[in-house]
């Protein structure tokens, strides 16, 4: 059921609380990372659309890829209101940067295990990890 106050998906019992924690691509996951644009999305969910997206581009050229995501040809985006953020690779951060924005960091993955040498590998998005307590 949709809400008619925040456009969200909720249970049928209108739980708006369970709404807001929903992801909105999977709606079954709850979000945990929050890109700068603000947009909340599971990190399941905005790894595998981003490389998706690389992946498309780059017509599975794991080098181009790599390439072009250094140059910043090719920058990880909200899906949602598709607002770039920045992204990088892991050597490219100093240390002193790193201690300081560690916490705003998310270390991404590749989310296919076939493949060997993914772009993913050590590449870095801004945004936040969501702790619940």
């Amino acid at each position: 059921m949709h809400c008619t106050s925040c456009k969200s998906k909720h249970t049928a019992q209108g739980d708006h609380r369970l709404g807001l924690l929903e992801c909105k691509i999977c709606y079954q996951n709850a979000v945990d990372i929050v890109l700068d644009c603000g947009h909340p999305w599971c990190f399941d969910c905005f790894q595998e659309t981003f490389h998706q997206y690389v992946y498309r581009a780059t017509s599975g050229d794991f080098a181009q890829a790599k390439a072009r995501l250094n140059s910043e040809d090719i920058r990880p985006y909200c899906p949602y209101c598709r607002q770039p953020t920045r992204g990088f690779y892991l050597s490219q951060i100093g240390d002193a940067d790193e201690q300081q924005e560690q916490q705003n960091l998310l270390y991404l993955r590749c989310c296919d295990k076939t493949h060997k040498g993914c772009f993913m590998t050590k590449f870095i998005v801004r945004g936040t990890k969501l702790r619940f307590i």
